[in-house]
């Protein structure tokens, strides 16, 4: 019994990918901020939903153009770009939280680019005074 769980638990392994380029993440959030207007709409229509689906694709087609290893599929490229939102969102907190502890110390490492952009976009600010990084 047991060489029959086994077996189906190697049927069931999952594939692993190659990680992620710099040139892909960089290309990742240019098309993400350019299309944000789209990806990030709130309203969940149906022709908001295909608008979002045909640009994810659009998106998926040219970060697949930059990929030699390998072909990345419209979920990957979304949960990455899940994943870089809440990368961002938590390294910003952390740093709000470290700014606000008493009893001095050195200041908060800075923040590098893609992580700057990804906090600058990934967040939602109806209008600029609401930013507080702006």
């Amino acid at each position: 019994m047991a060489s029959t769980s086994s077996s189906v638990a190697a049927k069931l392994k999952r594939i692993r990918s190659s990680n992620w380029t710099r040139r892909e993440v960089a290309i990742l959030q240019e098309l993400c901020i350019e299309n944000r207007h789209i990806l990030e709409a709130v309203h969940r229509d149906v022709d908001t939903e295909k608008r979002k689906r045909a640009k994810w694709k659009e998106i998926t087609d040219k970060v697949n153009s930059v990929n030699a290893t390998g072909h990345r599929s419209v979920k990957e490229v979304t949960k990455k770009w899940y994943n870089l939102k809440t990368a961002a969102k938590r390294t910003q907190a952390d740093r709000r939280g470290r700014s606000r502890l008493t009893g001095g110390g050195s200041p908060p490492p800075e923040l590098d680019a893609a992580t700057q952009v990804t906090i600058l976009t990934g967040l939602r600010f109806p209008d600029r005074s609401r930013c507080y990084l702006c």
